[in-house]
């Protein structure tokens, strides 16, 4: 929003709360008109007020324990939100809400209980299909998180920067390690190319260079299937990085394979080197860049 935009909705919201200082709505829409213009401590004020005036609302209470949580007061946010769901516990936002309160303070795994419970009572809960996704960014529920993300688009298509962005976190972790398990093929590789060298049998490093090159390809059909062509296109071109990874990951299984149905080879004698070179550059870069 421009600051423009801002400035006439923070107009609009007084005008209104001049006209009727003690109305509850009015106060909620001039603290987060504050809110979006970025004037935390006063929309957080403003809050404090409304919930001064209004004490048994529960929606005053929401507003009060996310403007806590946004400038990172999550004990006191946590209190605020559990007092909200206490006067209303069918209420999904307040669920959310406490949610990320708990992922922020224990860890995604606390959260999800909440999301889930914000989905039972809101199916069709975009934010908590999202944000649940999210909690799930982990070793054995990746799938899962990447397909609710997904969903959480065709809810909620303001959510897509936000999901694409989750998703390409996914992605990257994947390839990550797929990156790094290419130093055992290029280790068979190097095996194979010495056993030649040297007129000692093949068979069994080539079998190995094989069933890795195939191994590799299965974080490569994970991401294809998991995720569509063109999300995984914008998750490309916003990390470059990634794509080269993949690429790379595509180069080892094709060398992989290649060296295991014909044997050492010109190119499969210098891959394995290049390979390593590979794996150490792409993990260089991505401490450096923190992709």
């Amino acid at each position: 929003m421009s600051d423009t935009g801002g400035a006439s909705d923070v107009a609009a919201a007084w005008a209104a709360l001049t006209a009727d200082p003690h109305n509850e709505h009015a106060m909620r829409l001039y603290t987060l008109a504050l809110k979006r213009q970025g004037r935390t401590a006063d929309a957080l004020s403003m809050a404090w007020r409304m919930l001064s005036e209004h004490p048994l609302s529960a929606s005053a209470q929401y507003t009060y324990a996310g403007l806590l949580h946004e400038s990172g007061q999550g004990a006191q946010a946590l209190a605020v939100v559990n007092e909200a769901l206490r006067r209303d516990p069918a209420n999904p936002e307040a669920l959310v809400l406490r949610g990320d309160i708990y992922r922020s303070t224990w860890g995604a795994a606390a959260a999800e209980a909440q999301y889930l419970e914000a989905l039972r009572l809101s199916p069709n809960h975009a934010l908590a299909t999202h944000n649940l996704g999210v909690s799930r960014l982990r070793w054995g529920t990746l799938t899962q998180a990447v397909r609710g993300l997904l969903a959480s688009v065709r809810l909620e298509p303001a959510l897509r920067p936000l999901a694409i962005d989750n998703v390409g976190l996914a992605v990257t972790r994947v390839m990550r390690m797929a990156t790094a398990s290419v130093v055992f093929l290029a280790v068979a590789l190097i095996v194979v190319m010495a056993a030649h060298d040297d007129g000692m049998p093949t068979v069994i490093p080539r079998i190995v260079a094989g069933v890795l090159g195939v191994a590799l390809a299965v974080p490569l059909v994970w991401v294809v299937r998991t995720v569509p062509g063109p999300v995984l296109a914008s998750v490309v071109r916003q990390r470059l990085l990634l794509g080269v990874r993949v690429a790379f990951v595509v180069l080892a299984v094709v060398l992989g394979v290649v060296t295991a149905a014909v044997g050492s080879n010109p190119v499969s004698d210098v891959a394995g080197t290049l390979l390593l070179f590979g794996v150490f550059g792409l993990t260089v870069l991505g401490w450096v860049t923190g992709a």
